[in-house]
């Protein structure tokens, strides 16, 4: 499971990272133990995703302000009915299709250690700017897992919570569940690089609290809420306010479905237990329109997102990347 990557030079984006040498040939294995970079993992089919350091950490952690039972994904939750979660789910698919044309994105796709390319999670993505998935998020970080145990989501922003309360910090060993553990990690878009994400898939209705081994209750006071909220700028260090979210926030507010959204969805998802004339008729009650033009980037937002891109945040992501060296002959 762990790195499989050797030697490489990341030759798409024009950054050369060798291990430790001997006579100018790579030789030894580097373990990267830095809380703040990334290691690049072959993930097969010739992918690699970059995960969170440091590499050996087995243990991940998830934040709650309150206990749940059961603690399901955010798709199964009881509380939506079935249209919610098939609006929710088209509204995903514009997204995707959306963030798929950011030139960041497409500009990573071309990212090579080797024989391997850069893997965009767009999944993971979704997860982390709240559309609805069967994914749980986790994280390797104690301190962010305890931001989201420690404050509260109210009216589209995090706050300090005031009066003493019970939330809980679970502990999950990442061995226990490795196949199902998706490594999300640096993304070309900063919410899970940011919160050091992992997920853990689940499947239909299936409660996590029953495959975690070790949780803590916390005590939660005002200043302990006071602590993590400021040592995250209120979340805006894991949640920045950019050009994606807003869009993200656009399309989960909008009343309208694209057609090709629900095409998507019928014809290459298979996911549907729907007509097409059921959907037609599922959003009609629900008040949304049907129309022809997808969310899009603005030629002004394309522009800024890839000034901003090549001039800045292109070599710091790629500075935070590390390789496990191996010389193979």
């Amino acid at each position: 499971m762990l790195s499989r990557l050797h030697y490489a030079q990341s030759k798409a984006l024009g950054i050369t990272s060798n291990s430790i040498t001997h006579n100018l040939q790579p030789s030894g294995i580097v373990l990267d133990t830095s809380h703040n970079n990334f290691v690049a993992l072959d993930i097969g089919s010739n992918k690699f995703k970059l995960m969170p350091s440091p590499e050996l950490n087995i243990i991940l952690y998830r934040g709650q302000n309150n206990y749940y039972e059961p603690c399901l994904s955010s798709v199964d939750r009881k509380s939506l009915s079935e249209e919610t979660r098939l609006i929710d789910n088209l509204k995903k698919i514009e997204f995707i299709e959306l963030i798929k044309k950011n030139p960041i994105l497409k500009n990573l796709e071309e990212y090579k250690i080797l024989n391997c390319t850069f893997q965009n999670d767009y999944e993971g993505l979704a997860q982390h700017y709240g559309f609805l998935t069967s994914h749980l998020d986790l994280t390797n970080s104690k301190d962010i897992a305890m931001f989201f145990a420690t404050t509260r989501y109210e009216k589209e922003e995090y706050k300090i919570i005031k009066r003493k309360e019970k939330g809980i910090l679970y502990k999950f060993n990442y061995l226990k569940e490795y196949e199902r553990i998706n490594i999300i990690g640096a993304q070309g878009l900063s919410r899970p690089t940011k919160q050091k994400g992992f997920s853990l898939s689940l499947n239909k209705n299936e409660d996590f609290n029953k495959l975690v081994e070790s949780y803590e209750i916390i005590d939660i006071t005002q200043e302990k809420s006071e602590y993590f909220f400021n040592m995250f700028e209120g979340g805006a260090k894991l949640m920045p306010d950019d050009i994606i979210s807003k869009k993200a926030k656009m399309i989960l507010k909008k009343m309208d479905i694209s057609k090709n959204s629900i095409n998507t969805y019928m014809n290459t998802l298979n996911l549907s237990k729907y007509t097409r004339k059921d959907i037609v008729n599922i959003l009609n009650d629900n008040k949304y329109n049907i129309i022809n033009k997808d969310m899009k980037f603005t030629k002004k937002e394309l522009i800024k997102i890839s000034e901003q891109w090549l001039k800045k945040d292109k070599q710091y992501f790629i500075d935070k990347v590390s390789y496990r060296g191996i010389y193979e002959v």
